[in-house]
């Protein structure tokens, strides 16, 4: 199971990559008191990790870990996406 194991990790490392490097947006956002934007971006993480999960368990016939694994990197990504595309509309 070392491929299962290799799959998971990059999986995970690639999502903690896309959320550092949106950190330093969601940083300044919050710095410039848009609270209530960088709340609801937040929520999509929430919203889209539970949704892949449904989705993933219905539809296809995978492994937990890697519908767990997967979801939880889609939402990051997802997340991380927003709030930088929010900061770029947000200050152009």
């Amino acid at each position: 199971n070392d491929s299962v194991l290799y799959w998971v990790s990059l999986t995970l490392l690639i999502g903690v990559c896309f959320s550092s490097v949106a950190e330093p947006f969601n940083r300044a956002l919050m710095g410039t008191a848009k609270l209530k934007a960088v709340f609801y971006m937040s929520c999509i993480t929430l919203i889209i990790n539970i949704s892949l999960l449904i989705i993933l368990k219905l539809f296809f016939n995978y492994d937990n870990l890697h519908i767990i694994v997967f979801s939880f990197s889609c939402a990051i990504f997802a997340k991380s996406a927003t709030i930088i595309f929010y900061y770029i509309k947000a200050y152009q």
